[in-house]
Order: structure tokens, then sequence, then C-alpha cells
């Protein structure tokens, strides 16, 4: 038995952890009687949970989809993306203590509290809020979009005559491309291909109808997110973290048996896909990645991690300076782990798919329904899912502390603190869906990064 596209085992998987989620919220909320229990857990949380919390931030399972078509397109160079911060982890051992001492709700607070400028602390406070919304909302809302979408299709024999037209105008589009590399295309064919690269580029063209649609998946979805926040706040997020972290470790190591199974092991492997593309620092002149790309890409993060909005929530949230500082390191070199067995899943994709997909921010759900069997496909949405729910959840609260402590109180100061409470919890559906509008009209990853 099916339901949109999946099996009752699978389908029965994800529900409990919805439930599981809805009830953490539920049993979190009695601890939650101030801003600090809110914003920052009750400055409580220990090594455990401090490790989950900065693994959960750093690792959603968005980036292993992003980071296995980034390999696909680039070679195993394209793991930089997520890989690039491996030479910052010693510095979170000094930053964190720094964070965790300093006592403050938001970064913006610091803005404030260093240079004695509001307007610093409220420009921060703006910037911040607008870049989250588009590249952390609306993007983690997109490449889980993204990821399912391949896993949630109908069979062709039940499509409607629009969907039937829908698939073959997809067919006629990936022919016209073809063409279009070889020779400049004329005439009548090139208006056409115009027409079909423009339904393409709005997502409205796929090799498959899919029952997952973008409204109903955003709003489902980020309406969990937003209950469970609201109820538990970071604590809350901190422990769904902890489920999410064993979570994301299966989901990104168990493609890789039954993708060398399929293909045939590693010979095969090295057979298939060019020797070129296993090179870390591309190897050829159309790589993006290389020695000094890398080093310029270094640079910035070193120049901006310091800066990034969740910090002062996740470091001020630990019981101790150890538990900040250990959560911190371990958390994120743990993410490293992770990073090469995305590598090693874009690489597999190349060799099941060879290198003409139409959509390479698909080749992770592509893998999934084509390697796993029931019941670890339950597992593989339930990990996707829950990793956008882990990520949103802890950024959620750190932009409803942007809102409340640096943008509206200063507005109406004096007001109780049962008041702002209130207003940061209505803070968190408000941002949600503002991201949701923005991955509405920016239906693509690389749209929303060039933005």
């Amino acid at each position: 038995m099916k339901f949109f596209g999946l099996h009752w085992i699978d389908v029965t998987i994800l529900l409990v952890y919805i439930i599981a989620v809805l009830v953490i919220g539920k049993i979190f909320s009695h601890g939650v009687k101030g801003e600090k229990d809110f914003f920052l857990g009750g400055r409580s949380l220990g090594k455990w949970l401090q490790f989950f919390l900065s693994f959960g931030n750093m690792t959603d399972p968005g980036q292993a989809a992003t980071t296995a078509s980034s390999v696909y397109r680039q070679g195993a160079g394209g793991a930089w993306l997520a890989l690039i911060t491996l030479f910052l982890t010693p510095y979170y051992w000094f930053m964190s203590v720094w964070f965790r001492r300093v006592r403050l709700t938001t970064m913006a607070d610091l803005f404030e509290e260093r240079f004695g400028s509001r307007f610093l602390a409220t420009l921060y406070a703006i910037t911040m809020l607008m870049v989250a919304i588009v590249g952390v909302i609306a993007g983690g809302n997109v490449v889980a979009l993204k990821t399912l979408q391949p896993l949630m299709v109908k069979d062709p024999a039940i499509y409607s005559a629009a969907e039937k037209q829908s698939v073959a105008d997809y067919h006629e589009f990936a022919t016209l491309r073809t063409q279009r590399q070889a020779a400049p295309l004329s005439g009548a064919v090139a208006a056409r291909y115009d027409v079909l690269n423009d339904y393409y580029k709005r997502g409205a063209l796929q090799p498959y109808v899919t029952y997952l649609k973008p409204v109903t998946f955003y709003l489902v979805s980020t309406s969990l997110v937003a209950v469970f926040i609201m109820l538990g706040g970071l604590k809350a997020s901190a422990v769904v973290d902890a489920i999410q972290a064993i979570l994301v470790v299966l989901i990104s190591v168990i493609l890789i048996p039954f993708g060398l199974a399929k293909i045939g092991g590693v010979t095969a492997l090295h057979q298939k896909v060019p020797e070129v593309m296993f090179n870390l620092f591309g190897g050829d002149s159309a790589s993006e990645y290389t020695w000094y790309s890398i080093g310029a890409l270094l640079l910035v993060q070193l120049i901006g991690i310091g800066g990034t909005q969740a910090n002062m929530a996740i470091s001020g949230s630990a019981k101790n300076e150890f538990a900040a500082r250990l959560g911190s390191v371990t958390g994120g070199f743990s993410k490293r782990f992770v990073t090469i067995a995305w590598a090693f899943c874009g690489l597999i994709a190349i060799a099941l798919f060879g290198p003409n997909l139409s959509d390479p921010d698909q080749a992770w759900g592509l893998m999934t329904r084509e390697l796993l069997p029931v019941g670890l496909i339950g597992l593989m949405i339930t990990g996707i899912l829950g990793g956008k729910i882990a990520l949103l959840g802890a950024q959620s609260v750190v932009l409803s502390g942007l809102v409340v402590k640096n943008l509206y109180e200063p507005l109406l100061p004096g007001r109780s603190e049962r008041h702002y409470m209130v207003v940061a919890r209505l803070a968190v559906p408000l941002l949600l869906a503002a991201g949701v509008l923005v991955g509405l009209f920016l239906n693509s990853i690389v749209a929303i990064l060039k933005f």
C-alpha cells in the first residue's frame, strides 16, 4: 500500500519522527519561563547537548544534497563548499569561550556593548535577518524540496493528460538543450527552446510528476518547526539535534554500500568516473576549485566566522566554558567526516547517471529512489526533513532574538518580560513565513546563492 508514492512503512517512520518532535517541544515548554530559557536554553546545556547543537547547526542534511550536487558537477573539488571550514576548527576552541564569557543574548548585543553604538547593533540585526531568511530558511526549504521530490512520484499509468504533456515537454527540452550545446538553434526551434527553458527555470518541467508540491511542503514543514520552537525554545532544538545527529550520520553513509554494489565496486567507480573528477583541487581549466580559489574562500570564512548570527546563542547556552569549547570543536570536526561521505556519494552519482542529469540538485534524491529499499527510504526522508527542522529550529530562535532584543525592545522599552516573550514566539512563524515566500520566488539553489 502506498501513500503519495511512498510505502506505508516509510510513511510510518516519518510520522513517528514528526510526533516525537512535537512531544519534545511540549516536554520542554514547561522549562521556558523567560527570555534566557527561550533564547539560551537557560545557559544549562552540558557537553553532549552542546555537541549536538553545534553539529546540527553546522551539518544539516541539505548540505549533503548540495555537496553531492557540487561534486557531481565539479568532481571531488566540489566538496570544498562544505569542507572549507576544516582549517578554522582550532579557532572554535578560543572563539566559543569568548562568546560564553560576554554573557549577552545576541550577536547584535556585542556591537552595542563593544562599540557603544546602537546603530551598529541595529544594522547587524537587519542585515543578518535578510541574509538568514534568504540563505538559511529559503535555502533550506528549496534543498529539502528538491531532494525529496524524486522520492514521492506518481506512477506514469495514472498521469493526467496535462501531466503527460508536462513530462513530454521536459524530454523535448532536454533534447533541444543537447542540440543547442552542439550547434546554435535557429528560427522556431530556438523560440521553442526559450519557452521551455523559461518553464524549466521556474521548476515547471520535470522528468516525472511528483506528489510533493512546493507550497504544501513549505507550509507543513515550517509549521512543524514553528510549533515545536514556540513551545520549547533553544533547548528543545538541542534535543531534536541529538536525534538528528544520529540520522545525519546514517543517511550520509547509507547510500555508499548500495551505490558501490549497483555499479560494481570501487574498481568500477574508477572506470566509470573520469580520473580528473577525483582531484580534490580540480583538474582542468573549467574547475572552480583551484588552490587559490580555496585560499580565497578560507580568508572569507576566517573573517566572517566570528560574526555568524548563531555564535552567541550556541556558545552562550553552555553550562560552562569547557562545554562550550568542547561542543563547538567536536561538533565542527565531526562535520568533516560526513562531508567525505557526501563527496563519495557525488562521485557515485556520476557513475550511476552519467554526466547529463538535468538537475544535479536532485542527485541525492534520485540516488535514494534508485538504490534504497523500503524502510531505508523512510529513514532518508526523515533525515532530510529532520535536518531542515533542526537547522531552522535553532536559526529561528536566533533570529527571533535579533528581532526582539535589537529591533523591537529599543523601540518599545520598559515592557514586561512576558510581553517580550509573546513577541519572541510570534516572530518565529513570521520569519519562517518570510523564508517560504522567498523560496517560492527563487526556486533554485543557484539563484538563492547568487542572490
